[in-house]
């Protein structure tokens, strides 16, 4: 049973917030408050709240730039804790540069530094919202990098016992969108170490990305040009926190593009081919015979456009990927529109798109909650019975 006065009489009790509201910290803006509310910059305060919450039976919640979260409209029943530190040390090492930064660091002002000094491996990530403690949990990418490419130590604190550990790349377990850190919950990420080169020419993957180097007459793009055109890119969908911008009222891409055997994605092409699709099936190649599919031609394909309405949520004007609020959207309003697309797009191709954000402080799991049938009752959205 969750006591009432969360440690009474401690050093923590002037400075943690009491039914602190979350959806002002999430770039979706959805979400209840969160019964308590910490932040701090200390690895040993962080240590000690932990072992608070444990002897007071609080479920922990480890928020970052709260760009990749769903939280329920009823919010979150224990603990909200924040680490701050935003820290660079730079070491070169044999040849190698390896890059310190501590996880409360701003994503994007990292891969600004790092350009700034010539060091290579994640200017197509720029723009990127969030902090660098995120970056390993999501392997993060875009544009043809993906964090997972550079990182080759994560230092978290297990939230069990108040240890500190220190991953090897290999023990991330990193896989598309996927990594140890987003299935196992129990640490709080405090630094991430980069292995970086010095180069003079950015990275250019993506179509995209060539195209409008060559938009700009760019042969031998810089580590600068190529951020410029992956900003000037996300910004033209959307995808750049802007508070102008109704359409970056969002988690990004809400869903991850699937990966499927060489066999199914044939099957998926044949179903598509007597479809009005917007032009031909992305494929790419990858290892062990498979497929990966784009889940923006998916959703495209299966009839949904962008700027489509449901209540107060909505598709992005600008990127048929991102859910946004609309403007005072609850959370069930987001997942009634997700399970929407999810359910029509696996009505017609077999395919079940998986959300690439985590949902916190529901009783019922991502698919479940994209799977149950929703409906509108005045002006808000409820579980159908």
């Amino acid at each position: 049973m969750i006591k009432s006065d969360f440690l009474p009489g401690t050093k923590f009790s002037a400075s943690i917030k009491r039914n602190e509201p979350l959806a002002s910290r999430t770039t979706l803006g959805v979400g209840g408050p969160a019964a308590y509310y910490f932040e701090t910059d200390n690895e040993d305060e962080v240590v000690e709240i932990l072992s608070q919450a444990c002897e007071y039976k609080l479920p922990v919640l480890v928020l970052g730039g709260g760009s990749n979260l769903v939280v329920a409209d009823s919010g979150w029943p224990g603990l909200v804790l924040r680490y701050t530190r935003h820290e660079v040390t730079i070491k070169n090492n044999g040849g190698k540069v390896l890059v310190e930064a501590s996880a409360g660091l701003n994503w994007d002002d990292f891969v600004a530094a790092t350009i700034d000094r010539g060091l290579g491996g994640v200017e197509c990530l720029s723009g990127v919202p969030g902090l660098v403690g995120a970056a390993p949990v999501q392997n993060i990418g875009c544009y043809g990098q993906e964090v997972s490419e550079t990182i080759t130590m994560v230092e978290a604190i297990d939230m069990q016992n108040g240890t500190l550990r220190q991953f090897s790349k290999k023990e991330c377990g990193f896989e598309y969108r996927q990594s140890r850190f987003k299935t196992d919950d129990g640490y709080l990420i405090t630094k991430v170490t980069f292995d970086l080169h010095h180069t003079n020419n950015g990275t250019v993957r993506y179509d995209e990305i060539a195209r409008a180097l060559n938009e700009q007459n760019i042969d031998k793009p810089a580590l600068g040009d190529v951020r410029r055109a992956v900003l000037n890119i996300r910004h033209r969908k959307s995808m750049i926190i802007d508070s102008v911008d109704p359409n970056s009222r969002s988690v990004g891409s809400f869903f991850i593009n699937p990966i499927v055997a060489g066999d199914r994605a044939d099957e998926v092409e044949r179903a598509a081919s007597g479809l009005s699709s917007p032009r031909a099936m992305p494929r790419w190649p990858m290892a062990g015979g498979l497929v990966k599919l784009s889940a923006a031609w998916l959703i495209e394909s299966s009839g949904f456009q962008r700027g489509y309405v449901l209540g107060r949520a909505g598709i992005s004007a600008n990127h048929i990927l991102a859910i946004i609020n609309r403007g005072g959207a609850t959370a069930a309003e987001v997942i009634a529109l997700a399970g929407q697309i999810r359910r029509h797009v696996r009505d017609i191709f077999g395919i079940a798109l998986e959300p690439e954000p985590v949902f916190v402080g529901f009783e019922k799991s991502a698919a479940e909650l994209l799977d149950g049938k929703l409906h509108f009752k005045d002006n808000a959205v409820s579980d159908k019975k």
